[in-house]
């Protein structure tokens, strides 16, 4: 068991953060500031395959206690294929709705028989220098995979999503399931709110495990989700946290400069 599966295991909450441009000295900055894991986001940026690459450098430069999972633009094994051979530690699968593409998922992350990943490991044994056959052999448990609850065929097939056993995670997308029921971006609306209990009343009973990504990351929305029961929680992106201490350092500079002149 990975260390991340280990502290999961043992009752802890995984914090992590968005990360949504490319550029790779940002993303080192915020490894160093204790997150355990990056989002690294392909649906919604743009972010390239060589984006993700310089990501995943910064992020061994910060350690080995942070895993980086890489959510990808759509289900297409071709798409996730050059990005395990980078070695994230897992694939996040967005917009998914029946058990049929849970299942494509998970064979798109794993080698035959299991899977159908085409066989290229690079960076992932670090180019050779580790060992081949360990990877193959060790490789389809480790990879991560996340399955993205956030459509209304989700909800409606929950069971059998949650019958794959393969999968590591299920992860709410609270805006777009909220879009799906007709309220974007309104989350909090009182029939969502009843369809992602729910879910997590669902998950919780089969014994897996929850997670969800979400913009904010003020003290009232992160406890929310806590208190929900998530075993892993991603909040915020560099544009976020940039334009909060860009306008709080602005803020303090009109007002010590009014201050100075009574």
């Amino acid at each position: 068991m990975d260390r991340w599966k280990q502290k999961i295991a043992d009752g802890e909450v995984l914090f992590g953060t968005h990360i949504t441009n490319a550029d790779m000295h940002n993303a080192e900055i915020l490894g160093h500031c204790g997150y355990d894991y990056f989002w690294i986001d392909m649906e919604h940026t743009q972010i390239t395959k060589h984006d993700v690459c310089d990501i995943l450098l910064a992020a061994r430069a910060v350690g080995p206690q942070l895993a980086t999972f890489v959510r990808v633009p759509i289900l297409d094994p071709a798409q996730v294929k050059p990005i395990l051979e980078m070695g994230p530690t897992g694939i996040i699968f967005p917009m998914i709705f029946t058990k049929e593409d849970v299942e494509l998922a998970i064979q798109s992350c794993c080698y035959p028989p299991r899977g159908i990943r085409g066989f290229s490991p690079r960076a992932a044994v670090r180019y050779g220098i580790d060992s081949v056959d360990e990877y193959v052999n060790t490789v389809n448990d480790k990879v991560w995979k996340l399955i993205q609850i956030e459509t209304k065929a989700a909800y409606e097939n929950i069971d059998d999503l949650l019958a794959n056993t393969d999968v590591d995670m299920f992860i709410l997308g609270p805006c777009d399931f909220s879009g799906a029921f007709g309220h974007l971006p309104d989350f909090k609306h009182p029939e969502v709110m009843e369809k992602i209990d729910y879910v997590f009343d669902k998950v919780k009973e089969a014994g897996r495990h929850i997670g969800v990504s979400i913009g904010a990351y003020d003290y009232e929305s992160v406890k929310m989700w806590i208190d929900k029961g998530v075993s892993m929680i991603s909040v915020g992106s560099e544009p976020a946290y940039m334009i909060d201490g860009s306008m709080t350092a602005l803020s303090n500079l009109r007002k010590a400069y009014q201050d100075s002149r009574k």
